[in-house]
């Protein structure tokens, strides 16, 4: 699978978004995290387990990562796209911390 996820080239010109995720994008991410991260088309316990504690100390909103369909990366993409590159790579990083988990 690949995962490129640059962003449009007239993003300067746009202030990103810095207000609270909604639940349709915390869904969202979560999607796109499980998709990147997942292992023959799943997560593992432990991964689900830490996402959802993540994604409900950060966003109070309860993920349940067990029952979540993979997005696709333009999917992802689209709904990044308003937010600033401080979130992105926070995305990013929790994508890296569910990997992590794995080894």
């Amino acid at each position: 699978m690949s995962w490129d996820v640059s962003m449009p080239k007239d993003r300067a010109r746009a202030v990103p978004d810095t207000g609270e995720p909604t639940v349709d994008e915390v869904v969202m991410v979560a999607r796109g995290i499980t998709a990147a991260v997942s292992v023959d088309g799943a997560l593992t316990d432990l991964q689900c387990t830490l996402l959802r504690a993540v994604s409900r100390a950060l966003t109070e909103v309860d993920v349940d990562y067990t029952t979540l369909r993979p997005c696709t990366a333009e999917e992802l993409v689209a709904a990044l796209r308003r937010r600033g590159v401080d979130y992105r790579q926070r995305v990013v990083q929790y994508m890296v911390l569910a990997e992590m988990v794995l080894t």
